[in-house]
């Protein structure tokens, strides 16, 4: 899941990071319509920190790419399936063991996978906070 901001990434200081997991957690599970579920996890985002939209995305290695299956803005949400081409250097980084689970990464272009999708979607100006999901 993939977070976005314009103006950059923080949490409130105060927040119960536990408390919060679990209730992002419920609204993700709450729903079998994924947009939904990243709709409602981006209301509950939105008390605690700048967040503009949400997307969800596979990576496919075979394919060199991200295949992104739905998207929520503060306007609602829509399901799609949209294979985003990654560069080279980041394809090298998705396909390393040593590419974060979870970073935040304030200005797009200091990563080549967040500036290749921020640029796809047209919101190069936005923060990025990425969080893999391991099964």
């Amino acid at each position: 899941m993939e977070v976005y901001a314009k103006g950059g990434v923080t949490l409130d200081v105060n927040v119960d990071e536990n408390a919060l997991f679990r209730e992002i957690a419920s609204r993700i599970c709450g729903s079998l319509d994924i947009g939904q579920a990243l709709w409602q996890s981006l209301i509950c985002l939105k008390e605690y920190m700048p967040v503009d939209w949400i997307t969800m995305g596979i990576y496919e290695p075979d394919l060199g790419a991200i295949r992104y299956i739905a998207r929520a803005t503060l306007r609602g949400a829509k399901n799609f399936e949209i294979l985003v081409p990654m560069p080279s250097n980041a394809r090298r980084l998705l396909n390393s063991k040593s590419y974060p689970d979870i970073m935040i990464v304030n200005d797009p272009k200091d990563d080549p996978v967040c500036w290749a999708v921020s640029r796809f979607f047209k919101e190069s100006n936005s923060s990025l906070l990425l969080m893999s999901l391991i099964i």
